[in-house]
């Protein structure tokens, strides 16, 4: 729905996308991290020769509400900004899965939750001008605990369980350092959710 809005915008406004001509993949550690340099064609003609964009796995992430309204949180160390914080729980999509059905495995895995209910929220990439993955947000609703948490790889997690005036507070104070949890917050709070 995102997408199809974002293109009626373009055509309203005149706008055109740009060409890809060429691509070459300049370093690749797979399955993690691929970047590759376009050659690219603007719509007014000119030619770009180093146009870099940068892919990485596409990801669900899960705003989880209990049924008396708490929001399911991790709080982990991210070796990115060399901090703890807080986060929506989340993970990559295997090859051929569906978004929904990695959320639901990701928030069992990562916290031992389950959800009665789930509605979309919408998809959002990472870095509009270089990719960088793509995230599906999701609201799981009724959240309960039915399992022990199963952290995998480097994953050292603590869950905790917020109200959404305290989640918010936490967004506004800086105590949420990942743009895609303020992201996931922002639509939750937009639906209603929070």
């Amino acid at each position: 729905m995102i997408e199809e809005q974002n293109q009626e915008q373009n055509r309203s406004r005149g706008l055109r996308p740009w060409r890809t001509i060429d691509r070459r993949e300049v370093f690749g550690a797979p399955p993690w991290v691929h970047v590759s340099v376009e050659r690219i064609l603007l719509p007014d003609g000119r030619l770009v020769d180093d146009f870099y964009c940068v892919r990485l796995h596409e990801y669900a992430m899960i705003i989880a509400r209990t049924a008396d309204g708490q929001i399911v949180m991790e709080r982990q160390y991210r070796h990115g900004p060399g901090a703890v914080t807080l986060l929506l729980p989340a993970g990559d999509l295997e090859p051929g899965e569906d978004a929904l059905a990695a959320a639901q495995r990701e928030l069992l895995e990562e916290t031992g939750f389950t959800c009665d209910g789930w509605i979309p929220l919408g998809s959002l990439v990472v870095d509009d001008n270089r990719g960088c993955g793509k995230a599906y947000y999701f609201l799981g609703t009724n959240a309960r605990r039915v399992a022990a948490p199963r952290p995998e790889g480097l994953e050292e997690i603590e869950i905790e369980l917020m109200s959404p005036q305290v989640l918010l507070e936490a967004a506004r104070s800086g105590a949420i350092v990942s743009m895609a949890t303020i992201a996931g917050v922002g639509l939750a709070y937009s639906h209603g959710a929070l």
